[in-house]
């Protein structure tokens, strides 16, 4: 989606809503934002909570 430059808020909410992530952010041009769900259940060997990240970036990271 093309957003106008200016302030903006991304929040994301898993389906279950036990994972949520918000991230403030002001566009001068063009970004791409990517955003990842990170989740290895309690038997694996690196157990870790549902969780979100989000990165913002220059370049189109899936055309490199």
């Amino acid at each position: 989606q093309n957003l106008d430059k200016g302030s903006h808020k991304i929040c994301v909410v898993s389906v279950k809503g036990d994972s949520k992530i918000e991230e403030s952010f002001f566009l001068f041009h063009k970004k791409y934002i990517y955003i990842d769900f990170w989740y290895y259940p309690e038997d694996h060997y690196d157990p870790t909570p549902r969780d979100f990240t989000i990165e913002i970036k220059n370049k189109n990271m899936m055309l490199m």
